[in-house]
């Protein structure tokens, strides 16, 4: 898993991370590095079985009943 990790960091880096510099996109840049880094800290989180990051289910479980509302507020369907 690490070296999936590893990998696609590599991958997206040399992909977007050039053109993003080369265009001198700052902004762009910076959201990136910085998703990147949460999807990388959550990764290591999750593969080395530290659970030092809060696990973002909670969240989603805590916000479930909002969105079932929503949903029957305005009868979305599948």
């Amino acid at each position: 898993m690490l070296y999936a990790i590893a990998m696609f960091t590599i991958v997206f880096i040399m992909m977007e991370g050039r053109s993003l510099i080369r265009n001198r996109e700052w902004k762009e840049l910076v959201i990136t590095a910085g998703l990147l880094l949460i999807a990388i800290s959550y990764g290591l989180d999750y593969t080395m079985e530290w659970n030092q990051i809060p696990n973002p289910t909670i969240l989603f479980n805590k916000l479930k009943p909002v969105a079932d509302a929503f949903d029957a507020y305005f009868l979305l369907q599948n």
